[in-house]
């Protein structure tokens, strides 16, 4: 009778393993990196006035320091259209995909 307990035990006791590791695997693949990144951002002169509205060449890039440094990814030049408000977005990732470095 003892025997038959241990087996039910190690069978109780594989199953929850099982199903940690389980959740675990997902929880991973659910902490992926994304490829790409909404941004978004206004335009303005120096007086903080919009600046016109109408297609902008942007060219995005990221390093790894605020000076100088060595750059990490870059996404080629877009253009992105802003509106009176100066307000313009892009999705960063979509020519050069974004990884776990950036």
């Amino acid at each position: 009778m003892w025997q038959s307990d241990i087996c039910t035990r190690n069978r109780s006791l594989i199953l929850s393993v099982t199903i940690i590791l389980l959740l675990f695997a997902v929880s991973l693949s659910a902490a992926a990196v994304p490829g790409t990144m909404n941004v978004q951002g206004r335009l303005t002169d120096d007086t903080g006035t919009p600046l016109p509205p109408g297609f902008k060449s942007f060219t995005f890039a990221v390093y790894d320091a605020s000076t100088g440094g060595t750059q990490l990814w870059t996404e080629p030049s877009q253009f992105i259209s802003s509106n009176a408000n100066g307000l313009w977005n892009a999705t960063l990732g979509k020519a050069t995909a974004l990884t776990a470095a950036v």
